[in-house]
């Protein structure tokens, strides 16, 4: 069998397009009336997109700092907690009543031998003062 005759308008092929007048060209339509175009919607978004990352880079360098001068105030505090507690441990030392008798005695103090004791009288008079337990 033979193949058929190729013509111009096969089934398999599109017929090719003419060809146009070289001096002709496209000429695009006017935007809508009313309508801009996306241009300063995209400047802005990118604009407020940047600010926020810049935001957001500034505030976690900012979290650092604080984190840092938080360890070292916190190491400072353990410190001073450190040298309070021995100077409380020496207070109490020192407060104690052995440690002061021999003190006294290292500079020749002694002991009182006819102790009184005062007792304030009662500025009160009358059957108020005295209860009677029932």
């Amino acid at each position: 069998m033979t193949p058929p005759p190729r013509t111009a308008t096969s089934p398999r092929r599109p017929v090719p397009a003419p060809e146009r007048p070289r001096h002709l060209r496209v000429v695009r339509g006017r935007p809508a009336p009313g309508r801009r175009p996306p241009t300063l919607f995209i400047v802005l978004a990118l604009t407020a997109t940047g600010m926020a990352l810049f935001a957001l880079v500034t505030a976690q360098v900012f979290l650092g700092q604080a984190a840092f001068r938080q360890s070292r105030l916190e190491t400072r505090v353990e410190a001073k907690r450190l040298v309070t507690e021995q100077l409380e441990l020496d207070v109490a030392k020192l407060r104690s009543p052995d440690r002061i008798q021999a003190r006294g005695q290292q500079l020749g103090l002694v002991p009182a031998q006819n102790v009184v004791t005062l007792v304030q009288p009662s500025t009160r008079s009358g059957p108020s003062q005295t209860r009677e337990r029932r």
